[in-house]
């Protein structure tokens, strides 16, 4: 967790100070922690265990291809990596457990806060993204959507805040990449960014 910390802090400082090589190294850093965190929980003695990590790695692979600034191509590479993420950890909520009189009215509050973000973001999106950004969204609702009927379901409710952190972080991300650029996106993201998948890590544990 320190480890973790001191990596999120360093990422920010690097972003800050538009500091290439640190940020590069902190990110790999702080990414690589939340790996380790659900190795050392067991996430590989269940199967539940399996797709939070499958999630987390693909969440791993997602930060490393964004490292790169400035080039379409590692932006869409990584936001696949990122849908993977959202898909596995939707499963991994699935499986766990969830019921209908609770997945069903999440489904339709997520469906309308996502509109809603759609909506926000919309005139700012061109080409491929006015395609590959409600894909997305739709993939962070029913992820958010599962994970809290099966905190409800399991009265865990670190699923629903690691799926809320996730969620808010990549609200940050789509601010800065799309409508207002700027640190603050990164200085709030970042950290719930760490915090959601730090949170999730720890869910593996028996």
């Amino acid at each position: 967790m320190l480890v973790a910390a001191l990596g999120c802090l360093a990422l920010v400082a690097s972003e800050r100070a538009a500091n290439a090589v640190g940020t590069s190294i902190a990110k790999l850093l702080a990414s690589s922690t939340f790996v380790a965190a659900a190795l050392h929980a067991g996430a590989l003695g269940s199967s539940f265990g399996n797709l939070v990590l499958s999630a987390l790695v693909l969440s791993w692979l997602g930060d490393i291809l964004l490292i790169p600034k400035g080039s379409k191509a590692p932006l869409l590479a990584g936001m696949t990596s990122f849908l993977g993420a959202h898909s596995a950890y939707a499963f991994a909520f699935w499986f766990h457990g969830v019921r209908f009189w609770t997945t069903m009215p999440a489904v339709l509050l997520m469906a309308a806060l996502s509109l809603c973000v759609y909506g926000w973001l919309a005139a700012h999106l061109s080409g491929f993204f006015r395609i590959a950004v409600p894909v997305y969204l739709a993939a962070i609702a029913l992820m958010v959507a599962l994970a809290l009927s099966a905190s409800a379901a399991s009265h865990r409710f670190d699923l629903a805040t690691g799926a809320l952190l996730f969620a808010a972080s990549d609200l940050l991300v789509a601010r800065d990449r799309f409508v207002r650029p700027g640190w603050m996106n990164r200085a709030w993201g970042l950290p719930f960014y760490y915090a959601a998948q730090l949170v999730l890590a720890g869910s593996v544990e028996p």
